[in-house]
Parts: C-alpha cells; structure tokens; sequence
C-alpha cells in the first residue's frame, strides 16, 4: 500500500539535490541573460563605431561556462566587499568603546562582544533618552555631539552637566534598582552607542571577567565625578562662611 510513497519519498532523496543545482543554474542563466540584454541596448549605437574591431574578440555566449563563471564572480565580489565593510565597522565601532570611560580596559575580543551586543543611533537636538525617576533601560555611550544631564525642580529642569564623545550615560542603568537621578537630553545632533542593560547584565553573567572590568572603570568615573564636585564646593562653602563671619563680626 505505502510502495508508492516510498519510491517518490527515495526519488526525492536522490534527485532533490540535482534538481536545486538545476534551479540554482537556471537562475543564473536568466539573470546573465537580463544583464546581458540590458548592456546591449545601452550599447545600441556603438556598434557602427567598432567595425574595425578583431574578429577573434567575441563575447563568450549566454549561459556558457566563461559567462557563468563571471557572474558568480562578480556575486563573490559583492559578498566580499560587504564582509570587508562589515569588518571595518566593527573595528571602528571597538575602537570608539575601547577609548571610551567605561569600556577602556577591555581586550579586542571583549570590545567585539561588547559591540555585538547594542547598535548605533543618531539622535536630534533636543530628543530625550532616558527620564529622571524612572527605570533606565539603555546605556549610551556617545560617539559624536554632547548629552545634557537635567534635574528638576519646581521652576523646570536645570543642567547639571554636559558629557561628551568617550562618556558613558547614565551610569545608574548598572546599579540595583536602575532609578535615574537626571534626565538624558540630546544638547547637539549627534551619535551613540546604545547598549541595552539585560543584554549586558547577561553579557556580565556569561563573562564574568568583562563585567569586573566594567564595573572597576565605572567605580573610577564615579569617583572622578565626586572629586569634581567636591572641588567645585569647596570655593562656594569657603565663601559663604567668610560672608557668615563677617555679617556676625558687623552684628556685634
């Protein structure tokens, strides 16, 4: 009862191979004959102008092996050039992480991960990325332009600070719980890098030794932003308590 089935199932086996090769050719063929054709008519009123030529300077004919030969030729020309790009972008990509903040002490190989796991954005002045109060989702590492960090208060939002190519923001996507202080703002049409926090939290459990690297960097940004802002403080306190004490001398 089931012979039938069988002899098509084995003829399948035995002749689906052979008959993809054939598809595979004939697709060939058709598309060297359009590109063919195509040539000819832009070339129309050129022949008159060449009778002189040799008459051993034939065209090979469509389909044959030369022709055939020249168009898988030119499909791994093009394949070859779109790896090639490809390369180019992650090693460009690997270098702007490998001199950024955070990402600066990883090998080449831990950048290539590390740049597998997010995408390029461009972003338009005034396009906020991330919001005070709320959960931050993506890590941006800038690439071109300037990010503004914003707080509130009741009259609006005030800067804090500007960050430029090479910062990470915001640093609290890789705290627990990932509550954002300032608000995310593009000040310039610019470029970054956006990394998403799962994929890096992943990323930190698989490679263990990436996400030492990362959070040791991001210990020392933070502990060069709160120089900063002690060394700014110090001047304004230094002078308010020169204005106290005079004010208290001129009571008395």
């Amino acid at each position: 009862m089931n012979m039938p089935l069988e002899i098509a199932a084995a003829l399948f086996v035995y002749l689906g191979p052979l008959i993809l090769i054939v598809l595979i050719v004939g697709g060939l063929m058709v598309l060297d004959l359009l590109t063919s054709t195509k040539q000819a008519e832009t070339r129309g009123g050129e022949a008159s102008a060449h009778t002189t030529a040799q008459p051993n300077a034939t065209a090979a004919p469509v389909g044959s092996p030369q022709r055939l030969a020249g168009v898988m030729g030119m499909m791994g020309a093009t394949t070859e050039g779109r790896i090639m790009a490809e390369r180019d972008e992650m090693a460009w990509l690997c270098q702007q992480l490998r001199e950024s903040d955070v990402f600066e002490g990883l090998t080449d190989h831990e950048l290539r991960i590390v740049a597998s796991c997010g995408q390029r954005q461009r972003v338009v002045a005034g396009e906020r990325l991330a919001h005070a109060g709320s959960r931050g989702d993506n890590l941006y590492v800038i690439l071109e332009g300037e990010l503004r960090l914003l707080t509130h208060n009741g009259e609006g939002e005030l800067p804090v600070r500007s960050a430029h190519a090479g910062e990470t923001v915001p640093l609290a996507v890789l705290l627990e719980p990932p509550l954002l202080v300032t608000t995310v703002g593009a000040a310039v049409d610019g470029e970054v890098f956006v990394l998403p926090r799962l994929r890096l939290l992943e990323l930190f459990d698989l490679q263990p030794m990436i996400g030492l690297q990362v959070y040791r960097a991001t210990a020392k940004v933070f502990e060069g932003r709160y120089r900063k802002t002690l060394d700014g403080l110090v001047p304004a306190l230094r002078s308010a308590l020169q204005m106290a004490i005079a004010g208290t001398e001129v009571a008395h």
